[in-house]
């Protein structure tokens, strides 16, 4: 019965086993990934912490702890993390990719690159790899190099839907959109709850004309994950154009709960609030959008008005 509560888990087996050998670092390892993989990062963090404190020369764990950091959006200590453990291994793919993503988010792109190629380098079919370095690529405006990167990635991973969802991305940067809308419905044949794949072919559509097939877009990435703010965005911003106030400020305030410094949301609540007779809101609405964006010019014109018309706009 006592073994049975130590085997009711990974993290319990693994903390019986670091705490009946302090001194093993590679336990603590061990029970920092297990600590990972149920969810409780912070955890995972100090296990790791103690396995470096007895031994350092592990390059598995410097790279354990920099992925529960970037899981936390702890980034500049994730890169350290990373970089500790490429001066212990410098071939190691898997760190040389999570390095590079790290770098992009922290808006280093250009210094990601190497480290995805190095990645790519040691192995040739990492289709994360190649699917990361497209995205950096995308990220600094080459947009053809980055399709390229996405196109072989899905030659090495053809069920990849990220990376289609990607190459969709890379093809609406460079206008085509009908082109982009197959490669995120392709993108949803092999995920079909992927919510952001939804919200850019709803975008593609509205290039391309077809807003009542985007507005369906909208709703499906909505009804997939409620908290995507910009699904709601993009959804009131149809409203708007169809002259649906009330829908589109019941959408804007959602906006605004989820994202309270989205940065075109609240003036864009101020104007249909407006138009439903609810003024001292729509003041309070744009008046919130100017402390942020003091310099727009237009959304001060929109108050002033507002002001000056009173209740009566609509």
């Amino acid at each position: 019965m006592a073994r049975n509560r130590v085997y009711r888990s990974e993290a319990a087996l693994w903390a019986d086993a670091a705490a009946k050998h302090p001194a093993n670092a590679r336990a603590h390892n061990n029970l920092g990934q297990a600590l990972f993989r149920a969810g409780d990062v912070a955890g995972a963090i100090a296990a790791y912490d103690r396995a470096l404190a007895l031994q350092s020369s592990y390059p598995e764990t410097h790279y354990n702890r920099g992925v529960a950091l970037a899981r936390q959006r702890r980034m500049p200590e994730a890169i350290v993390s990373y970089e500790a453990a490429l001066r212990l291994d410098p071939r190691y793919p898997e760190v040389h990719n999570n390095l590079g993503n790290a770098l992009a988010q922290s808006g280093r792109a250009a210094d990601a690159l190497g480290h995805f190629e190095s990645a790519l380098g040691v192995r040739p079919d990492f289709a994360e790899a190649q699917n990361n370095l497209g995205n950096a690529l995308l990220q600094l405006g080459r947009t053809a190099e980055a399709a390229g990167r996405f196109e072989r990635a899905l030659a090495l991973k053809p069920d990849y839907a990220e990376a289609s969802y990607n190459l969709g991305n890379a093809r609406a940067s460079a206008g085509a959109m009908a082109e982009a809308l197959g490669h995120y419905d392709r993108a949803l044949a092999l995920r079909p709850d992927y919510a952001e794949a939804h919200v850019n072919a709803g975008n593609a559509l509205v290039e391309l004309g077809r807003t009542a097939d985007a507005a369906v877009r909208y709703e499906k990435a909505v009804a997939l994950n409620v908290r995507l703010a910009d699904a709601h965005f993009n959804l009131a911003s149809l409203r708007l154009d169809e002259g649906r106030w009330t829908e589109a400020a019941a959408s804007l305030e959602t906006v605004l709960r989820l994202d309270s410094a989205h940065p075109r949301a609240a003036r864009a609540l101020g104007f249909a609030l407006a138009r439903v007779g609810r003024t001292a809101e729509a003041e309070a609405s744009y008046e919130r959008h100017l402390r942020v964006m003091p310099g727009d010019a237009d959304a001060r014109e929109e108050l002033r008005q507002l002001r000056a018309r009173g209740p009566n706009l609509r």
